[in-house]
């Protein structure tokens, strides 16, 4: 009964630590989702309008619509990939 106690709280052990890891790899993805907004902000502080490029011109629409798809994209990889290394563990 011993050992089984042991391998019981070993693998728990493991679940945690494997928890508290891809908690970090998600916590980083979303905080590189939100740069982009950092970078509009970062436009209207040197003075320049960046809606106005990329909601009212092709090219910066194009751009718009690529950066939002290419965001929830990494965004469901980096959750898939959190969520098959807390699985596998």
């Amino acid at each position: 009964m011993e050992r089984i106690e042991a391998d019981a709280r070993s693998t728990d052990r493991g679940l945690a630590a494997a928890t508290a890891q891809a908690s970090g790899a998600r916590a980083t993805a979303w905080l590189l989702a939100a740069l982009p907004l950092g970078g509009i902000g970062l436009g209207y502080g040197i003075g320049v309008d960046p809606l106005q490029v990329l909601l009212h011109t092709p090219v910066g629409g194009a751009c718009a619509v690529a950066a939002v798809g290419l965001q929830v994209i990494g965004l469901l990889w980096a959750e898939r990939l959190s969520v098959t290394s807390a699985g596998s563990s």
